[in-house]
């Protein structure tokens, strides 16, 4: 699968995610899930999650797991975190197996990481867009990364635009 600037192998299963998707619906090509968090957590490691074009207003959490999600184009998939905490969240030992590529990530806040919280992990951030997103929070409970907040990290991040992200110091 051609992720952008570079090539990854796909995995076994393949689950699929659609605005025009059900929660009820089993994550096939015909019959796509409405969410990506939906797609995350019925998928294993190895296994990827294709997103279609549109907008998806939630937070996902890659929960350990090392899979790919995959974004149609990062022109027109968008994930809003609708100012709800960190858009993505890869902090449960990933490694550069996890791969998030082809998405928009905005709006997202959080006093650690408003686009991408990424902790103990190691991914892959390829071809998207982080964008419009803010770290601000309280003295107790901030470190920063408007776009990107890594802590004991060493992603991969290549072909990523980061723009107009904020950190605000309490």
């Amino acid at each position: 699968l051609d992720v952008g600037c570079e090539s990854v192998e796909t995995s076994s299963q393949v689950f699929y995610v659609a605005t025009t998707g059900s929660s009820n619906n089993d994550g096939s090509e015909e019959n796509p899930f409405s969410s990506i968090q939906q797609a995350i957590d019925a998928s294993s490691d190895g296994d990827t999650v294709v997103v279609a074009s549109g907008i998806y207003e939630e937070n996902f959490n890659f929960n350990g797991k090392n899979i790919l999600v995959w974004g149609e184009d990062k022109e027109t998939t968008f994930v809003d975190g609708r100012l709800i905490g960190s858009v993505v969240t890869i902090a449960s030992g990933e490694d550069t197996t996890a791969v998030l590529s082809g998405f928009s990530i905005i709006n997202g806040l959080n006093p650690s990481g408003g686009g991408i919280y990424i902790e103990n992990s190691s991914p892959k951030i390829i071809n998207s867009i982080i964008n419009d997103n803010n770290s601000s929070g309280s003295a107790f409970w901030y470190h920063g990364g408007g776009g990107i907040y890594c802590n004991n990290s060493n992603p991969i991040i290549r072909d990523v635009t980061i723009s107009n992200n904020t950190a605000e110091a309490p």
